[in-house]
């Protein structure tokens, strides 16, 4: 894994201790305060910025021990072409029909055919097969591209590059950011870089250059077991337990080993998520995944806002030697503050709900909310039972707070996003689809949209704090279930009208039992439902009230309590041991009703 990045090292020298003044022309950091939307830039204000107190780094290895073998030193890397801000500046030579070809014609058509390019940057020089990538983004005007270079070739370590169009964002800032701000979480996610795009000596625009998950060479910059399975997920993933086994060979696509059609690792996984109770839950997932690393990954998704991943084909990953999977996010322009919106001529959408893509997001869901519509929600098992687990819940919010206290702070990012938009804008005003929005003043007002973002998301989080916090404590609770029947209990200190409400026992379909009319569980009384089927080999059963869009945005989900519960025995149950308690374990004994 990378130690230090370029984000990293210049976050520590901007937020520790200062004891160095030096001062920063405008040609190498801008102006903290952006100018409004204009097809103008105005000028701008030199600042200054304090690096930080940083100890002294030893000048000498450490010695090594007799019997160690000293470490090779790398090779260097070759020099890129830059521009004067220092972009990097990719030259591609295709032959000019199949340029057009690749261009213009429908994707539907094209698919995934590729032509020959040769790739040239400074001191690299390679070949390889170059086709358009993405789904929905290769109806746009400006392409994104997957290039693959040539058996034995490499560039920077990479057999192969994801060059992102960035379509669905005027500003041509948003994307990289996202990927910036997942980095700096120490969340598992690929490495992000503006670079210029030349093809045939014209220039085409300014990319992202997003590291591809699909292949050895992640593997490998990563620190992650080389002889690791990749798994791409297909859309609607949602480590969601499949009745038809063939399900999952549509919903992993296996990257590497691909010549072993077997998926049982991952099968495994997915079904212990969905059948280990929850008394159990904490200790076999921390066995299978590094938790914090996954953590890491959910709070840069509250971060960023994140709200598409379901559709985002992000990858799981295997490394059999230490029997541990990860999770890569992938896409991550999927963000409810743009959400495939490229436009940033209203203020940012700041609120969404840091439960993003759990069970607990239930109500937000609106195209699959309600028993005639669908299926039922969406959302991910794992994300949802990390996000449950009081254990997990409470690392999570406390690498949260952690995050906004640190390092997603306006003076943490307000000079990386100025010294970011300075290596840019150059790049950006000169792309020629710039004015595929009518006005290059999207450009401008980039970074003072993300910053406002910012400062908006950061306040909206902290007062989420207490809500994550409380997640589940409703007052009315399963607190037994039994080999015939489910026991729920009222700890409000008034009667509750169940009318209306449903149980389920698949929480992806909350309204398979729906409480009739006049079903009342008085206060600190029980209710006792036994014409309802569910499997004594294992499962989740789920409460839920009905609620509409307007209360999801106010908080209200819509889930009352659900448990993940495992075989149970003859003549006995899964409960609570105590009232209130959010804590499970199985008894001997039935005591329905008391």
């Amino acid at each position: 894994m990378k130690l230090f990045t370029s984000f990293t090292l210049f976050l520590l020298l901007v937020t520790l201790t200062a004891c160095v003044t030096l001062p920063v022309t405008q040609s190498q950091l801008p102006a903290t305060t952006q100018p409004p939307v204009t097809t103008t830039p105005p000028a701008a204000t030199p600042t200054t910025i304090l690096p930080s107190e940083i100890a002294p780094i030893a000048t000498q290895p450490p010695t090594l021990a007799p019997t160690e073998e000293p470490t090779p030193t790398p090779e260097p890397l070759p020099i890129l072409e830059t521009t004067a801000s220092g972009l990097p500046v990719y030259r591609l030579s295709v032959d000019a029909a199949d340029w057009q070809t690749l261009i213009t014609t429908n994707p539907e058509t094209l698919g995934n055919t590729e032509f020959p390019f040769t790739l040239t940057s400074g001191e690299v020089s390679l070949t390889g097969l170059i086709r358009l990538r993405g789904a929905s983004t290769r109806y746009y005007e400006k392409k994104s591209f997957k290039l693959k270079f040539d058996k034995g070739q490499e560039f920077l370590g990479r057999k192969e590059l994801n060059l992102l169009a960035s379509a669905a964002d005027a500003t041509m800032f948003i994307e990289k950011f996202w990927y910036d701000v997942f980095e700096q979480t120490g969340a598992l996610v690929s490495e992000a870089e503006h670079v210029e795009l030349h093809v045939n000596e014209a220039y085409y625009g300014l990319m992202t250059d997003v590291e591809s998950v699909s292949s050895k060479s992640f593997l490998k910059a990563h620190g992650l077991e080389q002889d690791a399975t990749i798994y791409r997920t297909n859309w609607y993933f949602m480590f969601l337990e499949e009745s038809d086994p063939a399900m999952y060979d549509y919903m992993l696509t296996k990257v590497t080993h691909d010549a072993d059609p077997s998926r049982a690792d991952a099968i495994a996984f997915i079904e212990g998520l969905n059948r280990v109770p929850d008394d159990q839950f904490a200790d076999w997932l921390a066995q299978r995944m590094d938790v914090d690393l996954y953590i890491n990954y959910m709070v840069g998704d509250a971060l960023t806002s994140q709200d598409w991943m379901a559709h985002s084909r992000s990858f799981l990953i295997y490394e059999p030697e230490s029997g541990q999977w990860a999770w890569v996010p992938w896409d991550l322009l999927n963000s409810a503050t743009t959400n495939m919106n490229p436009i940033v001529d209203a203020p940012p959408y700041v609120t969404h709900p840091p439960t993003i893509y759990t069970v607990y997001e239930y109500a937000y869901q609106p195209l699959t909310h309600g028993p005639d519509v669908g299926p039922g929600p969406e959302w991910s098992v794992l994300k949802t039972r990390v996000l449950d687990n009081p254990q997990f819940r409470q690392r999570y919010i406390a690498r949260l707070k952690e995050a906004l206290e640190t390092t997603f702070t306006e003076e943490a990012l307000f000079p990386y996003i100025d010294a970011q938009y300075a290596r840019l804008e150059a790049s950006a005003l000169a792309d020629p689809f710039a004015l595929a929005y009518g006005t290059t003043g999207y450009v401008y007002a980039g970074p003072e949209w993300v910053k406002q973002y910012v400062t908006g998301r950061r306040a909206y989080l902290f007062t989420q704090l207490e809500t994550l916090r409380t997640l589940g404590e409703t007052g009315l609770y399963i607190n037994e279930v039994g080999e015939t029947y489910v026991e729920l209990y009222n700890a409000h200190g008034a009667d509750y009208d169940l009318s209306g409400h449903y149980l389920s026992n698949s929480l992806h379909e909350p309204y398979q039992y729906i409480f009739p009319s006049g079903t009342v569980i008085p206060a600190g009384g029980y209710w006792v439902i036994t014409d309802f089927a569910f499997s004594t080999n294992g499962g989740a059963i789920g409460l839920f009230k009905p609620v509409t869009l307007e209360q999801a945005y106010t908080g209200d989900h819509g889930v009352l309590d659900f448990v993940y519960y495992g075989t149970l025995p003859p003549g006995g149950a899964y409960a609570r041991p105590d009232l209130d308690a959010d804590s499970w374990a199985v008894s001997d004994g039935q005591t329905p009703g008391y």
